[in-house]
């Protein structure tokens, strides 16, 4: 009920008007987004794989809202702006205009685990990683 509760405030409630859309809604995005419930040596935290602009923005809107001990997994020392790349192709912008130290863009209070996702195991509910191997997934 957590989550749900959680769902609610990071999604405008025009989106989520009744309980059964509430629970599809919920079922859609266990499937899709790639944020899970963690937990690992320090306790309970959200993992997002990926810190491209959709894990940066999902990073910052859960921090948002007063979730403490949010992580990223990603791998690059550079974020690129892929969105910005339409402005590049346009001759509006340079290609170097679109890129930032991930440091740069991630969101303060995130902490940030330069890895590489290698796999997901759903039956044990861990995440393998390249560097610090199994973590451990409450909510897979």
């Amino acid at each position: 009920m957590t989550v749900l509760v959680k769902c609610h405030l990071i999604f405008p409630s025009k989106f989520l008007i009744t309980a059964t859309r509430l629970q599809n809604t919920y079922l859609t995005m266990q499937k899709n987004f790639s944020m899970s419930s963690a937990n690992l040596k320090d306790g309970r935290k959200i993992l997002i794989v990926g810190g491209g602009t959709g894990g940066i923005t999902m990073a910052a809107k859960i921090l948002g809202i007063g979730e403490k001990n949010v992580t990223v997994i990603e791998p690059s020392e550079m974020h690129y702006y892929q969105p910005y790349w339409t402005l590049v192709g346009g001759r509006k912008k340079s290609l170097a205009s679109s890129c930032r130290l991930t440091s740069s863009v991630m969101p303060k209070g995130a902490n940030w685990m330069k890895d590489k996702v290698m796999g997901f195991d759903p039956f044990s509910n861990t995440v393998h990683t390249e560097k610090n191997g199994k973590v451990n997934i409450k909510n897979f």
